[in-house]
Parts: C-alpha cells; sequence; structure tokens
C-alpha cells in the first residue's frame, strides 16, 4: 500500500511480561506516511539520535525521517532516489565520524 506506520507497543509488551493484563484488541498506529508509492521493506533507527529513522521500499526511494513534536517530519519532497530497482535494506552507520548522517543502501 506504500503506507509506513509507527507503533507504540507499550501495553503489549507489558501485557506479555504480566499475563492479567491486557493488550488493546485493535492497536492503532501513532503516526502513518504514505509517501512510498508500494511496499516498505527497509527500516533502520538512527544510533545516535533518537527517532530519527529512514525508511525505503520498491519505489526505489528512502525517506529520512526526522522527529518533531506529535510525529514525524518525513523528507517526502526531497527523497533519495538514485535506485532503478526496489530498497530491501538500509542502515546507518553504527559508529565514528558521520554516524548521525551516514547510511547505506
Amino acid at each position: 500500500t506504500g503506507s509506513v506506520h509507527m507503533w507504540n507497543v507499550l501495553s503489549m509488551r507489558k501485557a506479555l511480561d504480566k499475563p492479567p493484563e491486557k493488550a488493546p484488541p485493535v492497536p492503532t498506529p501513532i503516526y502513518s506516511c504514505d509517501s512510498h508509492k508500494g511496499e516498505g521493506f527497509a527500516l533502520d533507527f538512527n544510533p545516535a539520535e533518537t527517532g530519527r529513522f529512514i525508511s525505503g521500499g520498491d519505489d526505489g526511494k528512502i525517506f529520512l525521517w526526522d522527529p518533531v513534536q506529535g510525529g514525524w517530519n518525513v523528507g517526502a519532497d526531497t527523497p533519495f532516489a538514485a535506485h532503478e530497482g526496489s530498497v530491501e535494506d538500509v542502515q546507518w552507520r553504527k559508529l565514528g565520524a558521520g554516524c548521525e548522517s551516514t547510511f547505506a543502501s
């Protein structure tokens, strides 16, 4: 569908830790983005900046998600679009200089 959803699964995790507690029957995403034009395959959270992540899909585009009050600012107007095919994986650089802004796909 092209939708990427962000979920808060804390209540579900708590229900696993304490069986008498019930998880919400129909959880809803806390944020959704419809910028990808097909299925999404790749997500990775930035190890240096909490809440920042990238998403890639079979439309060949990669979007940068920056956290803002109440959700995310998705760089839908300026995707990384050098792929000629599907983006199957994305990874932030984990350590060293530039890890907050360097990724591979």
